[in-house]
């Protein structure tokens, strides 16, 4: 297991991060806030590809303090590669706080390698090479001139 920390202004700047099953993805988020009484918000963040969300997800609570001036935070995230489960590819990060309406998507800022394939995806993969084998090899003899 490695723990491959990066921060968000570097994705951002498009910089991609390689990881494998196992990996652990350290986020630092930077924001800044302003909030007239302390509230307590949701630190979330995801990768997908396309439209689609994965189940590579995590979220954590975080209590903002009352600042009436603008104030500067530094908090960290982690999202866990799953050994197994997931495709090899590219992925898109996004982290949000909820309850405070700030939101990150980046595209194409992870490549996930090395993620052991599904037998049943290999084999569906496969199926219809196999079945017109079968059917030219149940032709052939057809074919055949007879004497």
């Amino acid at each position: 297991m490695t723990v491959v920390a990066v921060n968000l202004n570097a994705l951002q700047d498009g910089a991609q991060i390689p990881l494998v099953p196992g990996d652990i993805l350290r986020i630092t988020v930077d924001f800044t806030y302003r909030v007239a009484a302390p509230i307590t918000v949701i630190l979330w963040a995801a990768l997908g590809t396309g439209l689609l969300r994965s189940d590579m997800e995590t979220f954590q609570e975080l209590t903002l303090d009352t600042a009436i001036i603008s104030k500067d935070i530094e908090e960290i995230i982690d999202i866990n590669i799953p050994v197994e489960g997931e495709e090899n590819g590219v992925y898109w990060l996004q982290v949000e706080i909820r309850d405070y309406d700030a939101s990150d998507h980046i595209d194409d800022a992870v490549v996930i390698s090395g993620m052991p394939t599904d037998i049943w995806d290999t084999m569906a993969a496969i199926m219809p090479l196999m079945l017109m084998m079968m059917l030219m090899n149940m032709i052939m003899p057809m074919m055949q001139p007879t004497e």
